[in-house]
């Protein structure tokens, strides 16, 4: 091993090639980069010469081990080592259920029969050429190389590789066409259409507050708070972090953990608000919006009867309102109200459950007190409101 310049290079014995891996400074950082079958690709990033050289001495030893020991054909194939890493791999149930049908789809047809060693960045890459043809969204191509290159990591870290083909490879974003802003006229007519004033304060809920649809179908009686002193007196919601979510896996329901840290937090109420779930508080349940069978609303339970609020139906002589709309439409819907509204980027990412960058959470008070602009912005929305 030698430096050349800023360059700390790994050469097999006896040869003068280009190196097949070394480490490059590149501002305040050093990037580790190698050969992969004649493409030059980035493998890590540190943030110290030491980390570095490290890196580029165990790539160096992985290949010769590799070389010394391996033989076309000794690493499992994908399909082996994915029976294996779902076997051991910890994973939620609703992860597990995307994860097998991303891999019964698209994954294992194309590379199952493959070694792992036989997976390089030109095989990849045609692979999502392929995709592309087929018209799939840039969104479902990115979640598919997203999970091949988890696998090819986990793979690296027991020896089968020693390098993740996947790294370097960049799928274009494409612009998204601009969302439609609902008014306040058309979520009050959406609520309308819900056969029962528990669904119709739901879809009201949701589209003055952002929450997400687990979020909202969790609620309780007691995640409503009327007036707490030490939130200036604010009436608000509390998403509690450990079971504040409603979870579904094959029919089955419970309350679970919230999406990430950042997601437990208060939220606070709009007077109209306040009035409509106190109301629901007040009956004798513990879910504000249960489903018909008394427990957690299910997905799809509310989502026939939201695709014929939103799409319109003609046995009822109801037009469309909204055709194509999501329920999680509502959370962006009420994301772009406060954009109009004028409402700070720290105060939106609070509401909504952001992760935030800064290291200290603002005390209750001084959040409240920044909390008030959308909830009055929210108010006049609903007093703006034709009578009908």
């Amino acid at each position: 091993m030698g430096v050349r310049g800023r360059r700390l290079v790994a050469h097999e014995p006896g040869r003068e090639a280009k190196p097949m891996a070394w480490c490059e400074r590149h501002c305040h950082t050093f990037l580790v980069r190698l050969w992969c079958h004649g493409v030059k690709i980035l493998d890590s990033t540190y943030s110290n010469e030491q980390a570095a050289r490290l890196r580029v001495l165990q790539l160096h030893t992985m290949r010769l081990n590799a070389r010394r020991r391996q033989r076309p054909g000794a690493t499992p194939t994908v399909e082996q080592w994915v029976a294996e890493w779902m076997r051991v791999r910890p994973l939620a149930a609703e992860t597990t259920d995307a994860y097998q049908a991303q891999l019964r789809k698209h994954l294992l047809p194309e590379f199952g029969h493959l070694h792992l060693e036989q997976i390089d960045q030109p095989t990849i890459r045609r692979f999502i050429r392929g995709l592309q043809a087929k018209g799939l969204h840039g969104s479902t191509i990115r979640g598919l190389i997203t999970l091949l290159g988890t696998l090819l990591r986990d793979a690296i870290h027991i020896g089968y590789l020693a390098h993740d083909p996947t790294a370097g490879i960049r799928i274009p974003r494409e612009q998204p066409p601009p969302r439609q802003v609902l008014e306040p006229e058309q979520i009050h007519l959406i609520a309308g259409r819900m056969p029962t004033t528990i669904l119709s304060t739901l879809v009201i809920t949701a589209a003055f507050t952002g929450l997400r649809p687990g979020e909202t179908a969790a609620l309780q009686a007691g995640s409503l708070h009327d007036h707490d002193p030490g939130t200036l007196g604010l009436p608000y919601l509390y998403i509690h972090p450990t079971h504040g979510n409603r979870h579904e896996h094959h029919g089955r329901r419970w309350l679970g953990p919230v999406k990430s840290p950042a997601a437990a937090r208060h939220v606070f109420l709009p007077p109209v608000l306040q009035k409509l779930l106190t109301g629901l508080a007040e009956a004798a349940r513990p879910l504000l919006f249960p489903g018909a069978d008394g427990d957690l609303l299910s997905r799809r339970e509310f989502n026939v009867l939201w695709r014929a609020a939103c799409d319109g139906d003609g046995r009822r002589h109801w037009q469309p309102i909204s055709p194509g709309l999501r329920f999680y439409g509502l959370r962006h819907n009420h994301r772009s109200w406060m954009d109009e509204d004028g409402i700070a980027e720290d105060v939106q990412s609070a509401r909504l459950g952001h992760r935030r960058h800064h290291h200290r959470r603002p005390p209750p008070r001084l959040l409240a007190a920044r909390q008030q602009p959308p909830l009055l912005a929210l108010q006049e929305r609903w007093n703006g409101l034709a009578p009908t």
